[in-house]
């Protein structure tokens, strides 16, 4: 029976044992309520006897459903209790083995049986009995007098009893002491006669004959509670419709880093959030928010799910997704490399992001190939107490062992050049490589040649950067100069002309005008704008390729080199009488001379210290001067920082640098080969632990040379491994070749992560708690990820967490048009179940039990409120005020009908179980005897 009792307040449900003879009960025993612990409650329910599957709304909580116990009315001979459907859960059937199905069914199993049918066993050793003889799946089958063969699709097999079994009868019989029914028959000898008997006798026919029925009813929806649920279904489209909406809107306005919230937090109200907002804009067209901004209105739910809480439930929803499919892929992938940068929020709390690097491998399943991709996925923000190496160290290992990932797999570090980063005793990565030498360090590529400009700048010609993060910023602050000198130092000859600036600060203005136009008119200044730009032109090509997440080492020391290159070529006459031909250029744009100016200076006398050593001569020619000291200055700086500063990536090139040509391996020694896969195995061992075999590589690296019909990188000679399926016959390949790709090259990563933290972080969001920071930052960097999130799995996910929160919420009953009919239909189910079992009523003690304070409070957290105030409103009341306990119980035993009320002193949590079982008790004897002595 399945059904729904719509208006039910707190119910407990009382079983009432009897001794064998069924004369008088002897003791009553307290199913708790399945609000508040459903296994305890499950569990009394199996020590009480069967279960009959019904919904009842217990415990305050609607449609819920519960197990109606229903007694035995005597003992096996044994003394052991019949088998009760909640001795073995309904997850824990199984279906097919019937010998294990409880003696007493309930609609939910035996409509769960019906709807898996009987299962046939056919290709399994049957053992023999005593006298030598085993069941024979010849008689699944019966033969007719034409010849004919009919199915006995009813006929089943226990394989754990060695029986067999009637499904039909089992299920449906009134006769349980049928050999097929309850027992089943393991008389092999005469399998026959006994079949032949059973199938004929007119009990099988009607059991047969309900079963189909009862099948063909399932398959068609047309059960009693087929309405019902219907109307249920309906419900749960629109609830699932509308967070589908909340979802996408959410991840709209995360991606393109919105505010929430406003100053106010009501509908229809000024602002009110750009939440809010987009709700009631989207209630103008879609009619499924139309209707429940309508019920909001209207009053008819207290559900709206528009609150700050859920916003922020939302957005963890949405970032919590995100996280699992990047920690699942990383966890995939094995090896990583992690990423990590700091910067100080608006709030000046210093934030950690963490940025995680590996090689994922997908097949796309249109084109049938595979695609390897290298990633470079967020992890998160993490506020930071401390900046030292050890802090940042410990940080790092926690947040990798909270998201269940092993340092052990770590396979690169990438920081920038801070000294707490990448100090060689204290830094971060000396630390880790103390635990993982295997996580090779990388310093951050582009940071590193930003301070090779840094170093190259003389303090007198330093430029004041657009921005401290984005080092492009500093070619684009040139441009201006480089190509418009002579428009700004006519508008700078414009503003000292202007006599309408008076005043203090205009004077000054003026001055500083003047100053500007006499600097930028030198000829020295037009040469070092020319020098100054083409480097940073070609030093700026270099940085956004390192910034490019696809970069490897091959890749960046090619354009290092390229890099190095360029500075070595200016650095001759040739390269210096090209600046000044363009230098040239400009000063007659600016109607200047092109000549230096000649220093008047006194010469230095220098003292010999031995008569062999020549006197200096000094320069006289102010070109050759400025050559020397600024021009070639410069250039050997940068040269010089360019070989210290990445000396590390060509030491990590020459481990790694033979995968880069797989397709030349067949030409090369073997010899070679074979010393290279030791450097590297060498490389990548620790505690004994190898992540390759060097022998094993170099066979594989030869055998796949030798299927490559062209120079491929490392990511498509990976590809074409996968897209051969030879990843199982060249694991080292495969390993080697991942381990290559996620070493990082740049932490650019982590600095695009810092511009999102600025837009979402802002002056007006300034008290923004860190996890809601994180979710939004999670929503907005990987915002492809978010896209191609599935709403429909997100709404199942947020039900099932919202799921969980039921038993702390606090439920208000309303009425609604459809009660009326329901308990119409509960009446006729259960009239319908009385029918079927005329001693229902008598095995089932229905009760309550309330607590009220003398003061008159109302305790609105255990009943339901059918007034027309307001239930969350707070109102005053004594603290700790006197109270009685009130105790109310109805069955239909024999000729006692009901108890009265009954008023007990209040039970405290401690004394419950001595004085509520005392209250029982004695209700017992009330039933047991007399009930008028009782009432009140």
């Amino acid at each position: 029976m399945s059904t729904t009792i719509p208006a039910l307040s707190c119910c407990s449900i009382y079983h009432l044992r009897q001794v064998s003879d069924g004369s008088r009960p002897i003791g009553l025993q307290q199913i708790p309520s399945v609000s508040k612990d459903s296994d305890r409650f499950r569990k009394t329910l199996t020590d009480c006897g069967r279960l009959q599957q019904t919904t009842i709304s217990f415990g305050g909580l609607r449609d819920c459903k519960v197990d109606v116990v229903q007694t035995s009315v005597g003992e096996k001979a044994d003394g052991t209790e019949p088998t009760a459907v909640s001795d073995i859960g309904i997850s824990d059937v199984n279906y097919g083995d019937p010998a294990t199905w409880p003696d007493t069914y309930n609609n939910v199993l035996r409509q769960l049986l019906v709807q898996h049918g009987p299962q046939h066993i056919s290709s399994y050793n049957f053992p023999k009995d005593t006298k030598n003889i085993k069941y024979s799946p010849i008689h699944n089958k019966r033969k007719l007098s034409n010849g004919e063969e009919v199915c006995r699709d009813w006929l089943v097999y226990s394989t754990s009893k060695d029986v067999r079994f009637c499904f039909c009868c089992k299920l449906f019989s009134s006769k349980p002491n049928v050999s097929l029914v309850k027992k089943g028959s393991n008389d092999w000898q005469n399998t026959t006669a006994i079949l032949s008997v059973h199938e004929r006798s007119t009990e099988h026919i009607d059991n047969y004959q309900t079963w189909r029925e009862l099948e063909l009813r399932l398959k068609q929806g047309k059960t009693i509670d087929h309405i019902e649920q219907q109307s249920l279904k309906q419900e749960e489209k629109y609830w699932q419709n509308f967070l589908e909406r909340l979802i996408a809107l959410s991840r709209v306005l995360a991606v393109q880093n919105l505010a929430f919230r406003g100053t106010n937090e009501s509908l229809y109200s000024p602002n009110n959030g750009n939440f809010l907002k987009l709700v009631e804009f989207l209630a103008l067209f879609d009619p499924v928010m139309n209707e429940h901004l309508r019920r909001i209105k209207n009053k008819e739910t207290m559900v709206h799910y528009l609150g700050k809480r859920i916003q922020n439930e939302l957005i963890q929803l949405l970032a919590s997704a995100i996280k699992e499919k990047i920690l699942a892929e990383v966890k995939l992938a094995k090896y990583f490399s992690i990423i990590l940068d700091c910067t100080p929020d608006i709030s000046h709390i210093e934030q950690l992001t963490m940025i995680l690097r590996y090689v994922d491998i997908k097949k796309e399943p249109e084109v049938s190939q595979h695609q390897v991709c290298i990633k470079e996925s967020f992890l998160g923000f993490v506020p930071l107490k401390e900046t030292t190496g050890a802090f940042m160290t410990e940080t790092l290992v926690d947040e990798l062992q909270n998201v269940g990932l092993q340092i052990d797999n770590l396979r690169g570090q990438g920081y920038d050049n801070g000294s707490n980063m990448k100090g060689k005793h204290n830094g971060v990565q000396q630390r880790v490589l103390d635990m993982n030498p295997r996580a090779f360090f990388v310093p951050c590529s582009a940071h590193s040649l930003n301070l090779v400009v840094l170093v190259s700048i003389m303090k007198d010609l330093t430029i004041k950067p657009l921005s401290e993060t984005r080092w492009e910023s500093r070619i684009d602050a040139l441009k201006p100069l480089r190509y418009h000198l002579a428009d700004i130092y006519d508008a700078l000859l414009e503003i000292y002309e202007d006599t309408n600036l008076k005043g203090s600060s205009g004077s000054s203005t003026r001055v500083e005008a003047k100053e500007l136009a006499d600097a930028v008119s030198k000829y020295e200044i037009v040469v070092s704008l020319d020098t100054w730009y083409s480097i940073l032109f070609e030093v700026n090509i270099t940085s956004k390729h390192l910034q490019d997440k696809d970069a490897d080492l091959n890749s960046a020391t090619k354009q290092l080199e390229a890099t190095k290159s360029y500075l070595l070529s200016c650095r001759c006459d040739d390269g210096f009488q090209k600046v000044l031909v363009d230098a040239t250029e400009v000063a007659q744009d600016l109607e200047i001379e092109p000549q230096f100016e000649k220093k008047q200076s006194r010469k230095r006398r220098k003292k010999r210290l031995f008569d062999y050593e020549a006197h200096e001569e000094s320069l006289e020619d102010p070109s050759q001067t400025f050559k020397v000291e600024f021009y070639y200055s410069v250039l050997d700086m940068a040269i010089q920082s360019v070989e210290e500063r990445f000396h590390q990536l060509h030491s990590y090139k020459a481990i790694f640098g033979f995968l880069y040509d797989i397709h030349g391996i067949k030409n090369a020694p073997n010899a070679d080969i074979l010393h290279d896969c030791q450097n590297l195995e060498k490389s990548l061992t620790h505690n004994g632990h190898h992540d390759i075999d060097a022998r094993n590589l170099c066979s594989e690296l030869k055998a796949v040379s030798r299927r490559l019909m062209k120079p491929m990188l490392p990511q498509a000679a990976l590809c074409f491994i996968f897209e051969q399926k030879l990843q199982d016959s060249v694991p080292n390949v495969m390993i080697a070749l991942k381990i290559l790709l996620t070493l990082p090259v740049s932490v650019a990563s982590g600095e695009r992560s810092f511009s999102k933290l600025k837009l979402i972080k802002t002056y007006l969001r300034s008290t923004m708690l860190q996890q809601r920071l994180v979710g939004l930052a999670t929503i907005s960097i990987e915002n492809e990820e978010t896209s191609n999130s599935d709403l429909a799995k997100l709404v199942e996910k947020f039900a099932s967490l919202k799921a969980r929160k039921v038993e702390l919420l606090q439920l208000v009953q309303k009425l609604y048009p459809k009660d009326k009919e329901m308990r119409f239909e509960f009446c006729h189910s259960l009239q319908e179940s009385m029918e079927n079992d005329p001693g229902l009523l008598s095995k089932i003690i229905f009760s309550d039990e309330a607590t009220f304070h003398l003061s008159g409070k109302v305790n609105r957290h255990n009943v339901r409120i059918w007034g027309t105030q307001n239930p969350h409103a707070n109102l005053e009341f004594e603290s700790n005020s006197p109270k009685v306990n009130v105790f109310c119980a109805v069955t239909e035993r024999m000729e006692h009908r009901h108890t009265g009320l009954s008023m007990y002193a209040h039970f405290s949590t401690q004394t419950y179980q001595t004085d509520g079982l005392s209250v029982l008790d004695n209700t017992t004897k009330c039933f047991a005897h007399d009930p008028q002595d009782h009432q009140i």
